[in-house]
C-alpha cells in the first residue's frame, strides 16, 4: 500500500508540476487530491479499473498486445486473486454454493434464453447445429469439461468478485453497479470482432451480475455461467466467441 501511494503521489507531482499557470486551477486540484488520501485512494481505483477493464481489452483487439488469449486471463486472475488476498480476503461464505431462493429464476431464464438460441441456430445456421459434437466429439468433451474451470470461474472472479470487491463504493448506487459491470464485461468480447459477442457480453453481464448479488456465492454464478457457455458452444453458437490465439 505504502509503494503504491508513493508511486502515485510522484505521478501526481510530475503532472502538476508541467502544467503551466494557465491551468492554475486544474494545479491546485491535482495538488488537493494529492493530499486527500482518500480521494487518491478512489482515483487509483479508477485508474486501476480502466487499465484492466478497458484497456487491456482494447490492447488486444488492436493489436498492441498479442499471445494466446487465457495469458491475459490468468493473469488477470492471479493479479485480482493477490490483491482481494492482501487487503483482507473475502468471507468464507462467498465460496459456498447457495442460491437464497433464487434457483427457480436461474433455471427459468436458461431455459428461455436457450430455447430462443437453440431455435435461431437451427433456423438461420443450419450448417452450424451441433456441429462440434457431430464433427469432433473429443473437443467438444474437453470444452464440456475445461470451460467451466479455467474459463467461467476465472471470469466470475475478476468481473464479479473482484469487481464489488475493490469498487463497491465508486459506485454506491446498485442499479449504476450493475450497468458499469455488464458494459465492462461486454467491451472485454470486442476481442471477438464482431457485434453478436458484444451484445451477448453485455446481456450476460447483466444477468450474472444479478445473479451473484442476489446469491453472494462466487459458484452459483460460475455454475450459471458455465451452462451457457456449454450450450452455445453445443449447439453450434460458440464460433461468435472464439478467436484463434495463433
Amino acid at each position: 500500500m505504502f509503494q503504491e501511494n508513493l508511486l502515485f503521489r510522484n505521478y501526481i507531482v510530475v503532472l502538476a508540476e508541467i502544467i503551466k499557470p494557465k491551468f492554475h486551477k486544474s494545479r491546485l486540484l491535482l495538488l488537493y487530491l494529492l493530499q486527500n488520501n482518500s480521494m487518491r485512494y478512489k482515483l487509483l481505483r479508477y485508474f486501476e479499473l480502466i487499465a484492466l477493464f478497458i484497456a487491456v481489452p482494447m490492447s488486444y483487439t488492436v493489436g498492441w498486445l498479442r499471445g494466446p488469449k487465457f495469458l491475459p486471463l490468468f493473469l488477470g486472475l492471479v493479479y485480482t486473486i493477490t490483491v482481494m488476498y492482501k487487503k483482507g480476503g473475502l468471507p468464507k461464505d462467498i465460496f459456498k454454493l447457495k442460491f437464497n431462493g433464487f434457483l427457480p429464476s436461474m433455471v427459468l431464464r436458461f431455459l428461455l434464453v436457450g430455447t430462443l438460441l437453440t431455435l435461431y441456430v437451427y433456423i438461420f445456421e443450419p450448417g452450424n447445429f451441433l456441429v462440434l459434437p457431430r464433427t469432433r466429439l473429443w473437443l467438444w468433451l474437453a470444452i464440456m469439461v475445461f470451460y467451466p474451470i479455467f474459463s467461467a470461474l476465472p471470469q466470475e472472479i475478476i468481473y464479479r468478485t473482484y469487481f464489488t470487491f475493490r469498487y463497491a463504493d465508486l459506485f454506491r448506487e446498485e442499479r449504476l453497479a450493475w450497468i458499469i459491470n455488464a458494459l465492462l464485461f461486454g467491451w472485454v468480447h470486442i476481442i471477438f470482432h464482431n457485434e453478436v459477442a458484444l451484445i451477448g457480453g453485455l446481456l450476460m453481464g447483466m444477468l450474472w451480475y444479478q445473479t451473484y448479488r442476489r446469491t453472494g456465492s462466487i459458484w452459483a454464478v460460475t455454475l450459471e455461467h458455465a451452462m451457457y457457455g456449454n450450450l452455445i458452444y453445443t449447439i453450434g453458437f460458440g464460433h461468435y466467441f472464439y478467436v484463434p490465439d495463433f
